[in-house]
């Protein structure tokens, strides 16, 4: 963990041999994605249907099933509603609609090749692996961690802003200046990491 106005390390904590030392595990960072593929190829393993585009219409609760738009019904042991920040499945065991609301924290994501983070000899800690970063400053974090083989640095940058009430679900495209506004008064080292970045994403936290 470190400060924004300098890049002071507060904190600490091992990872690599240390961390599975410690805890008889290794530490691992995978992209969400990549996490996915291995659910899928572990579920096909142990014959788990994967049904897609299957809209349900109904879940009964008491006798658990779920009827699908198509017509059919699927009866189960237990029914796991795992569908994101627009949860039809909560709605229905609540039996109202729950409206997002912007909570005031916004994400912006950026990603920069590890290749051209090891040209500043100053940056070194941040691309090279195992290395994740958290940067705390007024109203903001930023951690950055190495993804798809330490190929890629991911840059995420969470700040406070005003709350709409207009929802963004979703990610969206964003303009990488408007990162660079909001971070603009943390260290040189940081304003480095953001220069390198060609693209921008950014969503709200709901």
């Amino acid at each position: 963990m470190r400060s924004y106005k300098d890049s002071l390390q507060l904190f600490s904590q091992p990872l690599g041999r240390q961390m599975e030392e410690l805890y008889s595990a290794p530490y691992l960072i995978i992209h969400r994605a990549h996490l996915h593929g291995v659910l899928v190829q572990e579920a096909d393993r142990l014959g788990v249907a994967i049904h897609l585009d299957s809209h349900f219409t109904r879940i009964n609760f008491s006798d658990p099933s779920v009827e699908l738009s198509n017509g059919k019904t699927y009866d189960a042991e237990i029914v796991l509603g795992e569908d994101g920040e627009r949860s039809a499945c909560r709605d229905a065991l609540l039996g109202y609609d729950i409206s997002s609301r912007d909570s005031g924290d916004h994400v912006f994501r950026i990603t920069v090749k590890a290749s051209n983070g090891t040209e500043h000899k100053d940056m070194m800690d941040l691309v090279q692996p195992p290395y994740v970063n958290h940067c705390v400053g007024p109203g903001a974090n930023a951690i950055t961690y190495a993804l798809k083989r330490n190929c890629l640095l991911n840059v995420v940058l969470t700040c406070a802003c005003d709350v709409s009430k207009t929802i963004q679900h979703g990610l969206r495209k964003a303009e990488i200046h408007e990162a660079r506004e909001v971070f603009g008064r943390w260290d040189d080292r940081f304003q480095t990491l953001l220069s390198l970045a060609q693209r921008c994403t950014k969503w709200t936290l709901l």
